[in-house]
């Protein structure tokens, strides 16, 4: 081979080696600038390659469908509600009016609220309990007032009127907007008979009203504070409440030219009033919610020994000429007892009717060995009518009121604010800002009686006991005792009716 031969070959070579080093150098598709696979100089040549990871998408949730009522009307009955109400107490702000309005709107249904059942018709026999065994009844929901609780069960033939709503998955009975006393109260054994939203509001509670000016006129001045003193401090008891009614009548004549009684108190209300001030009741529930006597408890029966010796030494007023009822509440207004022991409400009636009076409100004593005082409670509950009408839609009715129901977060209900408010305008004072407060700090006694109905005003268990008590006629364990056989007869009966 020459020289030419040789020059054109390397020459060719060379033309080849530019041609492969430009087929392997960047390019301009490729999107990259170096080839990931030739570490540099500053890369570490025994590095793994590194893995390529997959994104994992999340799935959307898919949104639980909104419930369609089917455009229903739920209609909750009660005595007292017009649809729509002529001067509706407690009215919803606007934005609550709208948020009802949207969920009714949204689940596709009506909730009313109407005057349905009159006083009187949730007696035994009476035009609402008649409805439901007629598979008719008056309304979706009926609101039942504590006094007329035990008319729901009738216990001689075994049925009761009310629809167990323990298992409905409507009702999360463990939510904070349920009233929990209402709803332990009517829960029997595994069985829950009705429901109740909100809270403890005094409204029925037992509490002792003053008459500041005769009482201060009778034991002198500033013995209307002393009681508020003892009151603060725990120590106002029934002893207390004793030496005082006592002291007023033994001073009265010299003090006011009259006998004035120390306190005036109708027989059921006092007993009533004394027995919640301990806690105490014909019966009780055991660790099951089922019902049992109380009657062997010593203290159920130092409540009547103690309501037995202030009738004999003349600490409350008494006599036949006062036994009727209202007449004590008159006694108290003609100003012939300085305390008067009723319920909480009565706070408008007294200031209406002795408007030139200076009144005080303190919570009725509690026994003298007790930690705290105990407040009476009386809430209403509501119920889904137990018949095929009803049972039938029984899911609807109860979501409609679960919703209906649920809390406005732009609403505030404080019953306690609203509490000493409405102390604060009528008594004022002490009565607003410190027996309010012990009223909301005590402890809650909801009174099993009411579902026998053996504490309701005219029965025959409690009005025997109360009267042999009274008039002297038997000592307080001896009347107790008088009452053993009926009262376990009805529970007996009552726990028969639940058993499951």
């Amino acid at each position: 081979m020459n020289t030419r031969e040789r020059s054109v070959l390397c020459l060719i070579a060379v033309l080849v080696m530019v041609l492969l080093v430009g087929c392997g150098g960047n390019s301009s598709d490729s999107g990259t600038q170096q080839n990931e696979s030739t570490p540099t100089a500053s890369q570490d040549v025994n590095k793994e390659p590194t893995a390529t990871s997959t994104p994992t998408l999340t799935p959307t949730p898919t949104p639980e469908p909104i419930r369609d009522l089917g455009g229903i009307t739920v209609v909750l009955g009660d005595s007292y509600s017009n649809n729509p109400p002529d001067n509706p107490t407690g009215a919803r702000t606007d934005a609550g009016k709208q948020a009802q309005k949207e969920r009714m709107e949204t689940y596709h249904f009506t909730f009313e609220k109407s005057g349905l059942i009159s006083y009187g018709d949730l007696n035994k026999g009476g035009r609402a309990i008649l409805a439901i065994q007629d598979n008719k009844p008056v309304s979706d929901i009926y609101t039942v007032e504590p006094a007329f609780l035990s008319n729901l069960f009738d216990l001689e033939n075994g049925v009761f009127y009310a629809c167990d709503v323990s298992t409905l998955e409507e009702f999360d009975l463990s939510n904070e907007k349920w009233d929990q006393s209402a709803i332990e109260h009517v829960t029997i054994g595994n069985t829950v008979y009705g429901f109740a939203t909100g809270s403890f509001h005094p409204s029925y509670s037992y509490v002792v009203f003053v008459n500041t000016d005769l009482l201060d006129k009778i034991l002198g001045e500033g013995a209307t504070d002393q009681l508020f003193d003892w009151q603060r401090n725990g120590e106002w008891t029934w002893d207390k409440m004793k030496e005082v009614s006592l002291k007023c009548l033994a001073e009265s004549k010299k003090a006011t030219g009259q006998q004035v009684f120390g306190v005036a108190a109708e027989n059921y209300t006092f007993h009533r009033a004394a027995m919640a001030s301990d806690g105490q009741s014909f019966v009780t529930k055991d660790v099951q919610n089922r019902l049992t006597s109380n009657l062997d408890n010593p203290r159920l029966t130092a409540v009547f020994e103690w309501v037995a010796g202030m009738n004999k030494d003349n600490a409350i007023l008494n006599g036949k000429e006062y036994n009727e009822w209202g007449m004590q509440k008159a006694a108290f207004m003609q100003g012939k007892a300085a305390m008067y022991v009723g319920q909480y409400y009565s706070f408008s009636e007294f200031a209406y009717s002795m408007p030139d009076a200076h009144l005080a409100m303190l919570i009725f004593p509690k026994a003298p060995d007790a930690e705290k005082y105990t407040v009476y409670y009386d809430p209403a509950v509501l119920v889904i009518p137990n018949c095929e009408a009803t049972k039938s839609r029984m899911s609807d009715i109860a979501f409609a009121y679960d919703v209906y129901s649920d809390p406005i977060p732009e609403e505030t209900n404080n019953q306690y604010e609203g509490a000493v408010n409405t102390i604060e305008s009528t008594f004022g004072g002490r009565s607003a800002q410190e027996t309010v407060a012990i009223l909301f700090e005590s402890e809650v006694f909801v009174d099993p009686d009411e579902l026998l109905g053996i504490s309701a005003y005219g029965s025959d268990t409690l009005g025997k006991i109360q009267n042999e008590i009274v008039w002297n006629t038997r000592k307080p364990a001896d009347a107790i005792e008088a009452g053993r056989e009926e009262v376990t007869a009805l529970i007996d009966k009552f726990n028969s009716l639940f058993a499951k």
